[in-house]
């Protein structure tokens, strides 16, 4: 669904939720799971909007088709689809960095993909190690409804609504900014693949690799849970460490399990390779 299908959507539904909306359109399936993501390209795990493909329609969908599910595709701003999945009327983000705040929301289900996040300037800009540090009195371009990965106040933040790399590239390129941060299997692709000679990455600014998840709405019909025996109370709060879990053949279990499956067997993996190497 494309940003102005979405307008028209909400202006048509003036007297009906969109809830309704979406189940109604749904009804001719047993079961949908509806998958949330801004309206700009994240090449190549999602093309711009209206095109969906990339490899998360193809790792989503199959484990949706796997569990007997079909995967819808719903674009908007970011700050639109949090809210989607604050209602429970988006089922997920598929990549989504873990938060208090957004663990009152959304359960993170590992997806088998890499995760972690690296930086992007001029080639001029001095190698980022410590972003607190190195980027006071810089500009830094986010995204509305995005993480702040920052909390020095020295650092200043030009924050747009929809942010592609092209886009980050260019205010950086113009000197609308200095520096920008995002997931580091992506940046490190778009740099190698368009070859930018007077733009550069900053791997060890922001952490080593980690796992990534996706972010699975508490609040929508396909989600149950029950209380988690193994929290611990103790630790700090986290995906691997959380006060529930999904409730055993809940809709988001199974396509939990699946996604695990899929990961196991290296589907997850040749997939990855097909589009990054």
């Amino acid at each position: 669904m494309s940003i102005f299908q979405w307008k028209h959507l909400k202006t048509s539904l003036k007297k009906t939720s969109l809830l309704a909306y979406i189940l109604a359109a749904e009804s001719a399936f047993s079961c949908v799971i509806t998958m949330g993501y801004r309206t700009n390209a994240r090449e190549p795990l999602i093309k711009a909007s209206p095109n969906h493909e990339g490899l998360y329609f193809d790792l989503y969908s199959k484990a949706a088709k796997n569990i007997g599910c079909e995967l819808k595709v719903v674009r908007a701003p970011k700050e639109r689809i949090n809210k989607g999945l604050q209602e429970g009327i988006i089922d997920f983000y598929p990549g989504y960095n873990f938060t208090e705040d957004r663990a009152n929301f959304a359960y993170f289900i590992q997806n088998g993909l890499p995760g972690g996040e690296v930086g992007v300037s001029k080639s001029s800009f001095k190698n980022v190690t410590d972003i607190n540090r190195d980027l006071e009195g810089k500009t830094l371009l986010v995204v509305k409804g995005g993480l702040d990965f920052v909390e020095n106040p020295k650092i200043r933040k030009r924050s747009l609504s929809d942010v592609s790399v092209d886009k980050a590239i260019e205010y950086i390129r113009q000197d609308l900014a200095d520096f920008y941060i995002y997931n580091r299997s992506t940046l490190e692709y778009y740099v190698k693949k368009m070859a930018h000679k007077d733009i550069k990455i900053h791997p060890n600014c922001c952490g080593k690799p980690k796992p990534l998840y996706l972010g699975f709405s508490r609040r929508g019909k396909n989600y149950k849970e029950v209380a988690n025996s193994s929290f611990n109370t103790k630790m700090v709060q986290s995906p691997k460490n959380f006060p529930v879990k999904l409730k055993l053949g809940s809709v988001a279990q199974k396509f939990e399990a699946e996604l695990n499956k899929l990961s196991q067997k290296g589907y997850t993996n040749d997939l990855y390779n097909k589009y990054f190497k």
